[in-house]
């Protein structure tokens, strides 16, 4: 008698747990994946606001099929710009990110590494991109020596292995980070999905050099508390960063508990004249920056406007208004720190400014048309376009 009980209640826990499941892979997040906040559509911007899910309220279903990228209506539905996504700078949205496969040191697998030239904005993009390939595509990845002895210094946390070794043979065949991307996709998009166990073909067939400067912004902005935990900066660079904060505060007698910080970053330099060569638009104006700190000073409480630059100069001779200070430093790295530290940014041009806003918290405001790195893909209250002229 007592072995037939104990068997009903094995059988009982069993079915208990696969229906917990259900419910947990529908309604509160699914086991084995980490659910991305979708795109949001229309939606009137607030500071408080955070992405809510396309789809409404939770509700209790059976385990039903989740595709892992969101479809053309729903994307649709969130105002997603078809042009761009025609020129290729907006690309499909994952739903989610599948836990990925063990197959990392599989040297009989293809893999992919990317190129790592240009400065520090560039790399932490660079880097930023091939994380995505593989957290959405479960394919083998690999960075540049170079590329991890400039960023594990400043990020030790950092994970992606060094493209070093007979299990990570030299590539020959190159391709743009978008080609790549869509090519990935056609491989996954109609056929994998969130509750499905059997194990698809590998998508890569020969391994690949991704050879152009990739920012995925519209993808990315959807992982950054992922890559906000793996970008941690080291201590050094964050005590040093948070000195040159407290004393632009100091300099206003403000505190910093009792103050919204709003991180800056002016690109001008060698970027004036590249806005124009290479995007063919305006560089930022004045007005812009006016624009931007108003639109943090009708929105938030008490905002100090703390800003870093490459043309120091400019920057103190142009901003006077009293809750604009000046905190760059001569370090970059450190300067990417403080831009970070901010409760809100506003940026200009370049991979630089970016980086340094999307490892920080709350709203980034940016210059449009071609606020590159960002494009206005879809509407987000976490991405907020200001006139640049």
């Amino acid at each position: 008698m007592w072995p037939k009980t104990m068997l009903m209640v094995l059988v009982l826990a069993v079915v208990t747990s696969v229906f917990i499941y259900c419910i947990k892979l529908t309604n509160y997040g699914f086991s084995g994946v980490d659910k991305l906040p979708p795109p949001v559509g229309n939606l009137p911007l607030s500071v408080s606001q955070t992405p809510r899910a396309v789809s409404g309220s939770p509700r209790l279903e059976s385990c039903r099929q989740v595709k892992a990228f969101y479809s053309d209506s729903e994307m649709k539905e969130a105002g997603f710009n078809p042009s761009l996504a025609k020129a290729s700078l907006c690309l499909p949205q994952p739903r989610y990110l599948p836990l990925p496969p063990d197959n990392q040191h599989d040297c009989s697998l293809p893999y992919v590494t990317i190129n790592s030239a240009g400065r520090l904005g560039n790399k932490i993009t660079e880097y930023l991109s091939l994380s995505v390939i593989r957290k959405v595509f479960g394919v083998r990845v690999a960075i540049a020596q170079g590329m991890s002895d400039t960023l594990v210094a400043i990020f030790p946390k950092l994970s992606l292995p060094v493209a070093t070794g007979e299990c990570y043979p030299r590539v020959t065949h190159s391709e743009s980070f978008a080609k790549l991307y869509m090519k990935l996709f056609a491989k996954s998009a109609d056929s994998r999905a969130l509750d499905d166990t059997q194990l698809y073909p590998y998508p890569l067939q020969q391994s690949v050099y991704v050879k152009d400067f990739p920012c995925p912004s519209h993808i990315l902005i959807t992982m950054r508390d992922h890559f906000r935990q793996e970008f941690t900066f080291n201590q050094r660079v964050l005590r040093k960063a948070k000195v040159q904060v407290a004393a632009a505060l100091q300099a206003l007698n403000t505190a910093l508990r009792d103050a919204t910080i709003v991180t800056v970053h002016v690109r001008r330099t060698d970027y004036l004249a590249h806005v124009k060569n290479y995007y063919k638009q305006s560089p930022v104006k004045d007005v812009y920056y006016q624009r931007a700190f108003n639109f943090f000073r009708n929105r938030t409480h008490n905002p100090v406007f703390v800003v870093t630059s490459d043309d120091p100069e400019w920057c103190k001779n142009n901003f006077k208004d009293k809750d604009i200070v000046y905190a760059g430093g001569r370090n970059p790295v450190v300067d990417l720190a403080v831009l970070a530290l901010g409760d809100h940014h506003i940026i200009t041009d370049g991979t630089f400014g970016f980086s340094g806003a999307f490892l920080g918290k709350g709203i980034i405001v940016y210059p449009e048309p071609t606020g590159w790195p960002i494009y206005p893909c879809f509407k987000t209250p976490l991405l907020h376009p200001i006139s640049r002229t």
